[in-house]
């Protein structure tokens, strides 16, 4: 019998090759854990076996670093106390239909500006199970989560400004954390036509340029933990 295992689908073509695929079913909840500050109790990601089959879950914490350039890079740092997080346990094994909790634990005082994690989450392989036909083929699909972890400043200044120049947006973040951007728009002379423009992540310090269709003024819903505001230009 032979047995093809796939980490994270790279080609789906291959899954018509298949008489016979089985999943590694997990869900990851939360996907995003954003705190301020360092007096932060321990955050828990929760993690569920939702297959009929014994889950075996790998848990790798990575550092962010220059997130959203492109300079951005993922370090792994086997010591928490160098790396700024603990992360427990780092292997599970989950019963088909029951949840385990993954425990994060900050060794780090919060820094000037954000500090950026990745955990990722990742069913490893085990048995797979196949009809008796020596001449079928197996593939086990193993999809992973990427927990992102946020740690912002314990005192946060949060400064965004939008200028347009002709048809081009620059906007900069001059504070020491990220925002999101949303809901952004930009309609003609007339107040029509209106077309509606990316979403963006700007982190601290970074400035980020849009293409614009019109030479009209701008607007933006700027939000940040559970603060949210009106962002226009000229």
């Amino acid at each position: 019998m032979r047995k093809i295992f796939i980490g994270f689908i790279v080609a789906l073509a291959t899954c018509f090759l298949a008489t016979s695929i089985a999943f590694a079913e997990i869900e990851v909840a939360p996907i995003l854990i954003d705190v301020v500050g360092d007096k932060i109790n321990p955050q828990d990601i929760r993690v569920t076996n939702v297959g009929d089959e014994v889950a075996y879950v790998k848990i790798t914490p990575k550092l962010i670093t220059n997130p959203g350039t492109p300079e951005e890079k993922l370090l792994v740092i086997n010591d928490p106390s160098k790396l700024g997080l603990l992360v427990s346990p780092r292997i599970m094994k989950i019963s088909p239909h029951k949840y385990k909790l993954i425990r994060l634990v900050f060794t780090q005082k919060a820094d000037v500006t954000d500090r950026l994690y990745r955990v990722d989450v990742q069913p490893t392989v085990g048995d797979l199970l196949l009809p008796n036909k020596t001449n079928e083929i197996g593939i086990k699909i193993l999809v992973g989560y990427g927990v992102v972890v946020i740690q912002r400043p314990s005192k946060l200044n949060v400064a965004v400004s939008m200028e347009r120049q002709d048809k081009t947006l620059i906007v900069k973040n001059t504070g020491n954390t990220n925002v999101i951007l949303s809901n952004g728009k930009q309609c003609d002379l007339k107040g029509k036509n209106c077309q509606e423009l990316p979403p963006k992540r700007i982190y601290a310090a970074q400035v980020w340029e849009q293409e614009l269709p019109y030479t009209t003024s701008v607007t933006y819903h700027e939000s940040y933990l559970d603060n949210s505001q009106t962002l226009q230009s000229k």
